[in-house]
């Protein structure tokens, strides 16, 4: 483990902590206003209160232990898989909940449609990268892009962690044991299989398969604006994939296009916070965007529902205002899977020309670690290999397929 991670400003980490916490659960189960408390203020707000500590604090809890364990995003993705298992099969147990398709549009489809040994696979691929990607991933992306001072530090020390590991669990504890709740129908060996799967996925998370992926030189990062469309139509495919076998293939295709992306465009020495930002957007975007085609959930109003689906998307596209003007000075390399967030404060100026590293702090400038004889800069030591720190090239043999 890491020892000793430097901590952020305590307004940084107050600010960091709270975005997370209230951010999570918006973009997870929000956007797409299709619950029951969709058109009502109050309802909606408990919603996000009470979630809060769940979704929130796991997305804070898998940043805090990637940071202090040096692991990257591969890293953050893993631990993010095992909490997208263990939500539909240990908290809501909706993955084992029968419920006729009268109270919830196509749920006796989605159950049961592409079943092996009595459990859906579309309703597993769905609900468990659907908490990869909307609650943990994309939150992290954008609240760190929103407080780039704080990327690579500490956002809680030991105290703060204890607390919200207990407020976590116990949220999910009065879940899985909500008796107005529609009743579960499983078996121990189908508890047990799921935690084995979500055990393995954190193995797999401090193996070398969760470590960044390490920089290569000349690797094209790809320009901001086809990274969103190109998040934008990923995300659409995967929510868009029709309750079947065919379904199933695609949402896979597209989890496997967007990883292959990242892999490709990531590693390269000027990819950065703009990039990986546009990409994580267009998911947001889509997935406000197909709200307006959600029917309006059982008790909704559709007017109600409907103002919702336009105070969303206006505020979603003021956050893509806000995160291009503060991705203007760009993080420096390394923020995406060949990186864990960074651990330093410099950053890159977008001037005209070519990308240059600059140090806040008043420090001449460091080299564009782009051009023949440049440098990473202190932040991008080479973390994959710490006992050859002066090797100028990417570990060889390093892994470069991190789970989506």
């Amino acid at each position: 483990m890491v020892d000793g991670p430097a901590k952020a400003s305590r307004r940084t980490r107050a600010l960091g902590v709270l975005a997370l916490l209230l951010g999570a659960p918006v973009f997870a189960e929000l956007i797409q206003s299709y619950l029951p408390s969709t058109g009502s203020l109050t309802s909606t707000l408990f919603v996000v209160a009470f979630l809060a500590p769940l979704y929130g604090g796991a997305a804070v809890l898998i940043r805090e232990v990637a940071l202090r364990t040096g692991r990257g995003w591969p890293g953050r993705l893993l631990l993010a898989g095992a909490f997208g298992v263990l939500m539909p099969t240990w908290v809501d147990k909706s993955l084992w909940t029968p419920q006729s398709p009268a109270e919830i549009e196509l749920w006796g489809d989605t159950l049961g449609l592409t079943t092996v040994v009595g459990v859906s696979v579309f309703a597993a691929t769905s609900w468990v990268l659907g908490h990869v990607i909307m609650s943990v991933g994309v939150p992290l992306v954008i609240v760190e892009a929103l407080l780039p001072e704080g990327r690579g530090r500490a956002w809680l020390g030991r105290f703060g962690l204890g607390v919200l590991t207990v407020l976590c669990l116990g949220v999910a504890t009065l879940i899985h044991g909500d008796e107005d709740g529609p009743d579960a129908e499983t078996t121990a060996a189908r508890y047990a299989v799921s935690l084995a799967v979500a055990v393995t996925l954190v193995g797999l998370a401090f193996t070398p398969f969760g470590r960044p992926l390490a920089v290569r030189a000349g690797r094209r990062p790809g320009r901001p604006a086809p990274l969103a469309l190109a998040g934008f139509a990923l995300m659409a495919m995967f929510d868009l994939a029709p309750v079947s076998w065919l379904g199933v293939a695609l949402a896979w295709l597209a989890v496997g296009a967007a990883v292959w992306l990242l892999v490709r465009c990531s590693p390269s020495p000027a990819w950065s916070s703009r990039h990986v930002v546009a990409f994580g957007f267009g998911a947001v975007l889509e997935r406000t965007m197909i709200g307006f085609l959600v029917s309006p959930p059982v008790g909704a109003d559709a007017t109600g529902k409907f103002v919702q689906n336009v105070v969303v998307l206006l505020l979603v596209l003021g956050l893509g205002r806000v995160l291009w003007v503060r991705t203007r000075e760009l993080p420096g390399p390394g923020y995406g899977l060949s990186g864990g967030g960074g651990s330093g404060p410099h950053h890159v100026r977008c001037g005209s020309g070519r990308p240059q590293v600059v140090d806040p702090s008043g420090s001449p400038p460091l080299t564009d670690p782009g051009e023949p004889g440049g440098h990473r800069g202190e932040e991008q030591e080479d973390v994959d290999n710490p006992e050859r720190p002066d090797d100028p090239g990417p570990r060889a043999g390093h892994r470069s397929r991190p789970d989506p």
